[in-house]
């Protein structure tokens, strides 16, 4: 997360048992901008990710495999479905 509101982080259901041994989530999360003291807006820390896996050479924009379109159309059906997204 790059500039999220984490007192969001309270409509999150967490078992309490969870909540017990790890706190709440609004006290073990933090954000790219909190943790840089400054906001981050979205596009630089979309060009700050592109930028790191380009210099592992791990990411060609573009240059996406067969097998990488094929998941990335899975897995944008499961993300952008309400039904998985919001289960209980």
């Amino acid at each position: 997360m790059y500039s999220t509101d984490l007192s969001l982080l309270r409509c999150i259901k967490v078992p309490k048992e969870k909540e017990v041994v790890r706190g709440k989530p609004e006290t073990r999360v933090t954000t790219v901008s909190l943790s840089l003291g400054r906001e981050v807006k979205k596009e630089e820390a979309m060009m700050a990710l592109l930028k790191g896996f380009e210099a592992l050479g791990e990411l060609k924009v573009d240059q996406l495999t067969e097998l990488e379109e094929d998941l990335a159309e899975q897995l944008k059906y499961k993300y952008s479905n309400d039904a998985w997204t919001f289960q209980a």
